[in-house]
């Protein structure tokens, strides 16, 4: 079943007048600036109306490793010259829990909230993020610089940035967002909702995506060298003014890991645009899509819309199952322009089809089992190829369609006479470098046939011509021979036809050239005489039926020496070497660190390839652990367990190395605190 719609509870409650209130308003600087380290809570604060014209933070700036907590406060108009019209944060850990931060204004990032830098940790939950202005790039949220920020359970609603980002910018940094709604924003550039940049890790869980509007990717655009995962989340009612109307990725990784849910966008290629070399595109489990009833971008313009366009080398890898739940004509993915679809023995398509053209590559070389691939459309032009498995031995065909628009499609990796395509009553088969039907196999058998009587009426014109000239001679040389010979013939054809034809016959047989002379008076003679020695004795003709023979055995030798050299120069193109870094996350148990209890440890790999190994060690030693993807997959994950002895920092070195060589390490302390004595309580206090 697809995915419902997630319904969200109230994210923060009415505020009670008679709860006492800390205001600050009119301040011209940070009313609330922590610049030391420590821990502070802020429990109904009003900061309204504050204006920091040449710095950043207009009602909260915190720059140093300090943690910090507001609580059931509204952070509301406020103006920051730089970044972060209500928070700013540089260093320190900043949690914001059930809390208003609406209509505040930047000059440059970060309307509501920004935080930039390594050492910078925001965490939003049960509160509101609507109506905030950046005049750059993210009108909600901004995240910078190796910062991360968590929003669990949130509006952000009706924000505004002039550039990327009208809802959140994720740029070289990590952000994560949890049980939420990002609705109605709207910028007139790149993308409205959540813009994710340069080697930024997003991951998008349960949440909403709906109504925003931008050029770009109207509800995500994922750039180069960034990683988005999406799970559990609805990407419905976006707009791009260009092209993508849910997705758009420009050399970015989308990793769909189940019950994604893509549907009603607008724009060209509604569903997801993939462009660039390095876009790229893993589906593991379920994606449903209902825009493909929309137009699409450029390429496969007659095939309806598109769940997804890729372009330039792009790649989709889909192990999961899709669904189109638009016309059945539809398209559900179009490859154009270098770009590649992978499948493997789990993918299904349902109610989808695929269109490939413009040199796009439809690889199914994954598929080892015996059963065929459904698509509803399958839509195949000149430039296409076609990888299959040269592992499976099965007669049945490889791909099983219901409507079928195939060209010269090129095969690579059929090396048995497995049917190819099969159509209804219609089966294709690859043979002479291209693709054919068992009714074209027979039409070249046919043609031959009905040109063999043309050669031979060709032949024979020609050479009864010359024969006729030196007749003619001969009959003037000897005309007493030629009177006695008529009155020979007309005697036994009128009186004994079936006793004189043996003789007349052998007499007519060396000279049957002096009866043409005398068609006149009696032409029925002639063409007894004639028509008898043809069906007794063929001797006076051995030459033309010689020629024939050779005239026959050339119009079936010509067309066996072509071969039509196309499947020769198929040499598979050399793969560009791999030059992207895989990316690595660790994440740790949620329960605090404790001497003498297990902590699991948990690292996950992704790349545009595959990855192919992932190391751990802990205070240099090496845990061990089998990666549970497996090896040679473009995601990976590894499960490992620490148990700590004593207290103190451990450090964490996590290592993936891909498939071309390239490797990344990540790093995590993990503090475990000396363990508290239970405080003692005296019962016999006050008892003699």
């Amino acid at each position: 079943m697809p995915y419902k719609f997630t319904q969200h509870e109230t994210i923060y409650q009415p505020y009670k007048m008679e709860d006492q209130w800390t205001i600050y308003t009119g301040c011209s600087s940070s009313p609330i600036c922590i610049s030391s380290e420590g821990t502070c809570a802020y429990n109904h604060v009003c900061a309204c109306g504050n204006t920091y014209s040449s710095m950043s933070g207009g009602a909260v700036r915190v720059t140093s490793n300090a943690t910090v907590t507001i609580c059931n406060s509204v952070l509301d108009s406020n103006y920051a010259g730089s970044c972060g019209g209500a928070v700013s944060v540089t260093c320190g850990n900043v949690t914001i829990n059930n809390s208003s931060v609406s209509c505040n204004c930047a000059g440059s990032c970060g309307g509501g909230v920004i935080a930039c830098g390594s050492g910078a940790c925001v965490t939003i939950n049960n509160s509101c993020i609507n109506s905030n202005t950046a005049c750059c790039d993210a009108g909600g949220v901004g995240v910078y610089g190796g910062a991360c920020v968590t929003i669990n359970n949130s509006h952000i609603d009706c924000n505004c940035s002039c550039k990327c980002g009208a809802a959140a910018v994720i740029c070289c940094a990590t952000g994560c967002f949890c049980c939420d709604i990002i609705s109605c924003n709207h910028t007139s550039s790149y993308t409205s909702g959540i813009f994710s940049h340069c080697c930024a890790k997003t991951e998008i869980i349960n949440t909403t995506i709906c109504c925003n509007c931008g050029q770009y990717g109207g509800g995500l655009f994922a750039e180069n060298g960034s990683c988005t995962v999406m799970c559990n989340s609805n990407f419905f009612c976006n707009c791009a003014t260009s092209s993508g109307g849910g997705i758009y990725a420009s050399g970015g990784c989308l990793v769909f890991c189940g019950n994604v849910c893509i549907c009603c966008n607008q724009g060209t290629c509604p569903g997801i645009r993939l462009n660039g070399s390095s876009a790229c595109a893993y589906v593991y489990g379920t994606v449903y899509d209902w825009d493909g009833v929309s137009g699409i971008d450029q390429s496969c313009q007659n095939y309806g819309g598109c769940y997804c366009n890729m372009k330039n080398q792009s790649q989709v890898l889909v192990t999961g199952r899709m669904y189109e739940y638009g016309d059945s004509s539809d398209i559900g993915i179009a490859v154009a322009n270098g770009g590649a679809l992978v499948v493997n023995d789990s993918t299904t398509f349902d109610g989808s089809g695929v269109a490939v053209e413009g040199g796009g590559t439809f690889d199914l070389s994954a598929r080892t089992g015996s059963e065929a691939l459904e698509l509803d459309t399958l839509v195949m032009d000149d430039d296409a190829v076609l990888c299959v498995s040269s592992k499976s031995r099965s007669t049945e065909p490889i791909i099983q369609v219901n409507n079928a628009n195939l060209g010269n499609v090129k095969v690579k990796g059929l090396t048995s006479e497995r049917p190819l395509i099969k159509h209804g009553d219609i089966i294709w088969h690859y043979k002479g470098g291209k693709l054919v039907t068992d009714e074209e196999e027979v039409e070249p058998v046919e043609q031959v046939m009905d040109e063999e009587p043309v050669v031979e009426e060709a032949i024979l014109e020609p050479e009864s011509e010359p024969e006729l000239e030196p007749i003619e001679e001969e009959q003037a040389d000897e005309p007493e021979q030629v009177e006695p010979e008529p009155e020979q013939v007309a005697e036994p054809e009128a009186t004994v036809e079936p006793e004189s034809e043996p003789v007349v016959e052998e007499q007519a047989e060396p000279e049957p050239e002096p009866v043409e002379p005398e068609p006149e008076p009696e032409p029925e003679p002639i063409e007894e005489i004639i028509d008898e020695p043809d069906v007794n004795e063929p001797e006076p003709e051995p030459e033309p039926e010689d020629k024939v023979s050779t005239a026959k055995a050339r119009t079936v030798v010509e067309p066996e020496p072509e071969p039509e050299p196309e499947p020769e120069p198929e040499s598979e193109e050399e793969e560009e070497p791999d030059m992207i870094n895989p990316s690595i996350t660790i994440t740790l148990g949620e329960d605090e660190p404790t001497i003498g209890v297990a902590m699991p440890i948990t690292i996950v790999a992704t790349d545009n390839v595959a990855i192919t190994n992932i190391t751990c060690t802990v205070d240099s030693k090496k845990k061990r652990a089998q990666m549970s993807t497996g090896k040679g997959t473009p995601i990976a994950t590894s499960t490992y367990t620490f148990t700590p002895e004593e207290a103190g920092d451990y450090t964490v070195i996590a290592a993936a190395t891909d498939k071309a060589g390239n490797t990344i390490e990540a790093s995590e302390v993990i503090t475990v605190a000396e363990n508290k004595d239970a405080e003692t309580i005296n019962f016999n206090a006050g008892l003699e």
